[in-house]
């Protein structure tokens, strides 16, 4: 999450009335919300950055029609793609799991992925926007690589391991309530 963002959080300074106050964030709200998530459990999405971002790294951003972002991750002198975005177009890159608490790769199997799109299916029942994260190991990228009709290169569509899912609640603007009863 801390890598495959380019938001910025507001910097933190002593105010005119000496209150601790937070500059503004910029960047999209579900990326500002995620590294938000990320300092809450300590994480530091600036260092993370400086150590595993190469310079010429690889990064395809997020956009309406692609439904994903992509950032190379450079780690323990491996490369990686890290992969985020709807779940829906997500789910169906991953090839296998990488369960966090044993380290175990396995297999995405149908009845597996039948249980993760339940689950998908739960969140947004309860009004939670899905996203789906996954890496690849990569050894290199296509040069003259072409991306689809969609803007979503062949590198972003397969192989993938899933690390998570999960929903985020999307707060309502002041103004939402308002049009939708005029409507």
């Amino acid at each position: 999450m801390c890598c495959n963002s380019s938001a910025e959080l507001g910097e933190w300074f002593i105010n005119a009335d000496g209150e601790k106050e937070r500059g503004d964030h910029s960047g999209n709200k579900t990326e500002i919300a995620l590294l938000l998530f990320c300092e809450n459990v300590g994480a530091d999405y600036q260092k993370f950055r400086e150590e595993y971002i190469p310079e010429d790294g690889v990064r395809f951003p997020f956009t309406s029609s692609r439904k994903r972002m992509t950032s190379q991750v450079d780690y323990n002198g491996k490369s990686y793609l890290f992969i985020k975005g709807a779940s829906e177009y997500i789910l169906d890159t991953c090839e296998s799991i990488h369960y966090w608490d044993t380290d175990e790769i396995v297999p995405m199997t149908q009845e597996k992925k039948d249980e993760i799109n339940k689950a998908i299916y739960t969140m947004a029942k309860g009004t939670l926007r899905t996203l789906c994260f996954a890496y690849k190991d990569i050894e290199s990228i296509p040069e003259d690589a072409e991306p689809n009709k969609q803007g979503v290169y062949d590198i972003e569509t397969k192989g993938f391991k899933l690390l998570c899912v999960t929903g985020i609640r999307d707060v309502l603007r002041p103004t939402v309530k308002e049009s939708v009863r005029k409507c």
